[in-house]
C-alpha cells in the first residue's frame, strides 16, 4: 500500500516521522495521495500508443486523430472526397474535418481487424462495451497502422492505409511506395497507389499554382476520362503524357488519377517522380 511504503522509508529515515526544521511530522496517507495522483497523466504520456493498444484488453479498441485538411464528405453517404470540395458544390459535400475514429479489433492480445468512422460518432450502445484511447496524435496513429500492416490480412491491410493516409500531417509515403511496389495483394497495391496519387496531385496544385487559363479545364478533364475508358487500357500511353506534361495540374491530377485506376504501375512510374522518390 503507498503509505505504508512511504512509511517504511520514512522509519529507516527518523524512526516513523518525517522532519520539518525541528517539529516532527507524520505521514499521512492524505498527504501522499496528491502527488501519486499527479504522477499518472505523466506515466500516460510516457507510454507509446503500441503499449497502450498493448495493455488493452480483448474486444474493441478505439481511438480519435486529427484528419488532413483536404477532406470532404458527400452528404447522402458520407463517402469522402479527396482534396475539398471537388466541384463547390456546399449542397452536396461538407468539409467540417471532423477527427478520424478509428475501432481495432484485438483477438488473443493480436490485432486482427481495422475500422474507420469519418463522419458522426459511435453509437452510444457500443461504447461501454470498447476500451477507448480517446484522442492520440495523428502521426503516431499513422506510424502504427503502417507497423500493423505485415500482421493484418488484405482487406484489413487496405483500411490501415486508409486510416494512415487520413492522418494530419503524417509523412507516409516512403512506406506507402514501398507497399505499392511489394505487397503481395494486388487490392492493397492499388490502395497505396491511390494514396500516392492523391499526394502527388496535392504536390502538383501547391508546385504549378493557378497562373494560366483554365477556361477549358473542364473539357481537358472529359477528354481524360474517355482515354480511361479506351479498352484494352489503350488510352494508358496518352494518359501517362498527360500526367507527365500537361501545364494544367488538375488535369495532370486527373490523368494520375484515372491511370491509378487501370494501370497502376504505370501510374506509380509518374507518381515517384512527382513525389521525388
Amino acid at each position: 500500500m503507498p503509505g505504508r511504503q512511504t512509511g517504511g522509508w520514512a522509519d529507516r529515515r527518523t524512526g516513523g516521522q518525517a522532519c520539518r526544521g525541528d517539529r516532527p511530522v507524520a505521514l499521512t496517507a492524505i498527504s501522499v495521495l496528491p502527488v501519486l495522483f499527479l504522477s499518472v497523466p505523466s506515466v500516460l504520456q510516457a507510454q507509446t500508443l503500441t503499449e497502450r493498444v498493448d495493455g488493452a484488453p480483448d474486444g474493441r479498441v478505439r481511438m480519435s486523430y486529427e484528419a488532413r485538411e483536404d477532406i470532404c464528405y458527400r452528404r447522402y453517404d458520407g463517402s469522402l472526397s479527396i482534396n475539398s470540395n471537388p466541384d463547390g458544390d456546399e449542397d452536396e459535400f461538407w468539409c467540417d474535418n471532423e477527427p478520424v475514429r478509428l475501432e481495432l479489433v484485438k483477438e488473443a492480445g493480436q490485432i486482427v481487424a481495422v475500422r474507420i468512422k469519418t463522419a458522426g460518432r459511435w453509437r452510444s450502445r457500443d461504447r461501454e462495451s470498447a476500451a477507448d484511447l480517446g484522442a492520440v496524435d495523428s502521426r503516431e496513429a499513422a506510424r502504427y497502422m503502417l507497423h500493423l500492416l505485415p500482421h493484418l490480412g488484405s482487406r484489413n491491410r487496405s483500411r490501415a492505409i486508409d486510416a494512415a493516409a487520413l492522418a494530419l500531417d503524417a509523412d507516409i509515403w516512403p512506406d506507402l511506395v514501398r507497399v505499392a511496389q511489394s505487397d503481395e495483394s494486388r487490392g492493397v497495391r492499388r490502395k497505396a497507389v491511390f494514396w500516392l496519387g492523391q499526394e502527388a496531385r496535392r504536390l502538383l496544385i501547391d508546385r504549378m499554382g493557378e497562373d494560366f487559363d483554365n477556361s477549358r479545364r473542364d473539357d481537358q478533364k472529359a477528354a481524360v476520362f474517355a482515354l480511361s475508358q479506351l479498352k484494352a487500357h489503350r488510352g494508358a500511353p496518352a494518359l501517362v503524357k498527360v500526367a507527365r506534361t500537361h501545364r494544367d495540374p488538375y488535369v495532370r491530377g486527373a490523368a494520375i488519377f484515372w491511370l491509378a485506376q487501370g494501370e497502376p504501375d504505370r501510374a506509380l512510374e509518374v507518381i515517384k517522380e512527382v513525389l521525388g522518390y
